[in-house]
């Protein structure tokens, strides 16, 4: 009985918290940032909120998958906001630039837990 326990409890964090988490992390601030066609100016409050949303989101998917202690995965995601609040003017490349860091990003984290978990399990 309590392994059933603890699997209904780590199933409702889940779709408690990292399924609305994912929400606001990966539509939400599209929604947000990239969907409005008014000026920028006068779009204050969405931009905002689709910046609030990204590491609230984020808290909530690290807590709903029991990665607390990992805050190195939030890091990609947020990689990905100067992507939508880069103006309309710059040039292509750095806009390339900008969509190829949050890989770089991910790939930084990945070895940075790598090389923590050899540290501690040798």
């Amino acid at each position: 009985m309590p392994v059933l326990r603890t699997v209904l409890a780590n199933l409702a964090r889940f779709i408690l918290c990292a399924v609305p988490g994912a929400f606001m992390v990966l539509i939400l601030p599209i929604l947000l940032l990239a969907g409005g066609i008014a000026p920028p100016g006068a779009r204050a409050i969405e931009v905002a909120a689709g910046v609030a949303a990204v590491p609230i989101g984020a808290a909530l998917i690290l807590y709903g998958t029991n990665n607390w202690g990992k805050w190195g995965y939030v890091l990609p995601i947020i990689a990905v906001l100067p992507v939508f609040l880069v103006p309309h003017d710059v040039p292509t490349i750095a806009v390339l630039a900008l969509l190829i860091l949050p890989f770089v990003v991910a790939w930084a984290v990945r070895r940075y837990y790598r090389r923590r978990a050899d540290v501690r399990h040798p």
